[in-house]
């Protein structure tokens, strides 16, 4: 009587999870074993230390104007 139904069964759905939960997981495990979070963070930490060095030329590029402006007026 209901054999001519259409539909999941208990068991496809149980698989299709299944699979779905390996490739997630197996996706997680590429991205960290890959070292791409901890490569991203070097990265940061870089263009922080370019940031303070950029910073520091400025300032001594400041202070070397004022000197200039201060020898000129005497």
């Amino acid at each position: 009587m209901l054999k001519n139904e259409k539909g999941i069964t208990l068991a496809m759905l149980t698989l299709s999870v299944a699979i779905l939960l390996m490739i997630a997981f197996t996706t997680i495990l590429l991205v960290f074993d890959s070292g791409v979070i901890s490569e991203s963070n070097l990265i940061k930490q870089n263009n922080n230390n370019n940031n303070e060095s950029m910073n520091s030329e400025a300032s001594q590029v400041q202070e070397i104007n004022r000197t200039e402006v201060v020898n000129n007026a005497n």
